[in-house]
């Protein structure tokens, strides 16, 4: 019975895999012969959930990219998955698409669905996700919660009088600050904003505007991906245990 934990996994892994000359719920009514005991209405559920019960008679053939990727996640989801494994999920989707399938991934989650994701579309994976792995060239570099990747990467937002200035006199204080110029404004991470506006007062420099954020997670994904910042990197080790060696 070595398979058997399979079927309580749904997964779609790259472009659906569709026949283009059968219609949506064709497809679907294919997939519920082989999986047994899936009611008829479970494929009406499905459709619904994706957006396609007004599309159920078209021919696959006739869909759009982003309708594809919808039937094949409606797929994944037939027979009531406990885990569900899905790669760039949203892909060729409009934003009014891609907001419709975060909801769903959201709502799956709330229904006690396990959703592994693996996506470039890190905006979304900021969104959508509790946790996440940052792979370099296939080994992992980093895993945490997601709250607290972002909440560890302070940033500070100076607008001061001369932005070049200003950068050469913080980097004073550390060489692996992440400053970045943009107009009028400098934004740093690092260093808590205290030490930051104290160093540049007493160097005659008194911005005129502070603001306190966060990093996003695509700029923590370039910085860990490019060995630009341990500090990331510890962020994370002490928020998690290693899922693999």
């Amino acid at each position: 019975h070595h398979t058997r934990p399979l079927r309580r996994v749904g997964a779609l892994i790259g472009a659906p895999a569709l026949l283009p000359y059968l219609s949506a719920r064709q497809n679907l009514e294919i997939l519920a012969q082989l999986y047994q005991e899936t009611p008829s209405t479970r494929i009406d559920e499905v459709l619904e959930l994706v957006g396609l019960e007004g599309d159920a008679k078209r021919r696959a053939g006739q869909f759009s990219t982003g309708m594809k990727q919808r039937l094949g996640i409606a797929m994944s989801l037939l027979h009531k998955p406990e885990l569900l494994i899905l790669d760039e999920p949203t892909n060729g989707m409009d934003p009014a698409g891609m907001y419709e399938i975060r909801n769903l991934l959201s709502h799956l989650s709330d229904q006690d669905v396990t959703v592994f994701i693996s996506s470039h579309l890190l905006h979304e994976i900021e969104q959508i996700c509790d946790r996440v792995a940052v792979l370099k060239k296939g080994k992992m570099v980093a895993q945490g919660q997601v709250t607290d990747l972002l909440g560890e990467n302070k940033t500070v937002k100076l607008r001061v009088p001369s932005p070049q200035q200003t950068a050469q006199l913080l980097r004073q204080l550390s060489d692996s600050l992440d400053i970045r110029s943009n107009g009028a404004y400098v934004t740093v991470s690092g260093l808590p904003s205290e030490q930051i506006i104290t160093h540049l007062v007493s160097n005659g420099i008194i911005p005129s505007e502070v603001k306190t954020g966060t990093l996003d997670f695509e700029h923590i994904y370039l910085q860990l991906t490019n060995g630009e910042s341990k500090e990331v990197a510890n962020v994370l080790d002490h928020v998690s245990e290693p899922v693999m060696d």
